[in-house]
Order: C-alpha cells, then sequence, then structure tokens
C-alpha cells in the first residue's frame, strides 16, 4: 500500500508538472494568438465628418444641413445690417444686436435638444431632472 501511495503521489506530481507546463505554453499561445488580431477598424472619415454630429443630435445630414444653412443665411443677413450701420450709423442701431440675441437663444435651445438627444440615445435621460 505504502508504495502504491508513493507511486500515486510520483503521478500527481508528473501530471501536476505537465499541467504546468500545458499552462504555460497555452499562456504563451493566448498571447502570441491575442498579437496576432488584426487592429481594430478605423471609423470611416467621410461618415465621421459627414453624419457623425447629425446622427448625435437626432437630425438626417439633410435636415442638419437645412438648420445650418438657414443660421448661415441670417448670420449674413446681420451683417448686413452691421455694415450699413457702419456707414449710416442713424440706421439699424439696435436691429444687429438684438437678431444676434434672438440667434444665440434659438441655438441654445437647439444645443440643450442635442444633449438630450444624446442622453437619451445612451439611456441616460431622466425628464424629472
Amino acid at each position: 500500500m505504502g508504495s502504491n501511495g508513493f507511486v500515486g503521489a510520483a503521478l500527481s506530481q508528473s501530471a501536476a508538472a505537465k499541467q504546468g507546463e500545458d499552462d504555460r505554453r497555452m499562456g504563451t499561445a493566448a498571447v502570441q494568438a491575442s498579437q496576432r488580431t488584426e487592429p481594430m477598424p478605423q471609423p470611416n472619415p467621410l461618415d465621421r465628418l459627414l453624419f457623425e454630429h447629425p446622427r448625435d443630435v437626432g437630425e438626417s445630414y439633410f435636415e442638419h444641413f437645412a438648420h445650418s444653412a438657414s443660421y448661415g443665411l441670417r448670420v449674413l443677413r446681420i451683417a448686413g445690417y452691421c455694415f450699413v450701420h457702419a456707414l449710416i450709423p442713424g440706421v439699424f442701431k439696435t436691429h444687429a444686436s438684438k437678431r444676434i440675441c434672438q440667434l444665440a437663444c434659438e441655438l441654445d435651445e437647439r444645443a440643450q435638444e442635442a444633449r438630450e438627444e444624446r442622453c437619451r440615445q445612451s439611456g441616460s435621460y431622466d425628464p424629472g431632472l
């Protein structure tokens, strides 16, 4: 019985050594496999430049284009008032500044809507807050 116990212990030690060697080999293989993996695909630059921001604010590309272009045209009109006022100081005395304030308020409201849309998309939107 004593010899069986000795043989059994020797076999257990041998099995443990073999298992340890297998584990080391598997660990090395796992590291090598992780080094062979393909790099993460980079997002398409055109998608990032053209579509990511409109998507973030809950609009299509064309909806975002329409809003942005309308603000741009309004800013150009305000610039016209400023130039006319520069030439003839008695006209459009407060027109440009009032329009700029109105535009700033509208843009702030749209920014708030965009923040809420991003929160809704991420699942962290709480209308009670």
